[in-house]
């Protein structure tokens, strides 16, 4: 997948298919994708805004990436940790 034509796509206002955002989403976490092409990638959804497909297919993509640990037997932990980084204090 061409990143820099998916940078350029959104940036025109097009519509991402869930395997483009997954492929972006996997390549920066496998280190693949520069994190300049990430930054240019953010800017043209923070301009242009994100499609119903797109804003769905996301989330389901930054789930699938980094690892995951099995729960022990027994009552499940309960653990929630969401963040788009950054902690909020100034």
């Amino acid at each position: 997948m061409h990143i820099p034509t998916l940078i350029e796509r959104k940036r025109e206002g097009a519509e991402l298919a869930p395997d483009e955002i997954a492929a972006l989403v996997d390549g920066f976490t496998r280190g693949e994708i520069p994190d300049y092409q990430m930054s240019a990638w953010a800017m043209a959804v923070f301009f242009r805004g994100m499609k119903t497909t797109d804003t769905e297919a996301l989330p389901s993509a930054r789930r699938g990436g980094g690892r995951t640990r099995q729960n022990p037997d027994g009552p499940a932990p309960t653990a929630d940790r969401q963040s788009t980084g950054g902690s909020g204090l100034h």
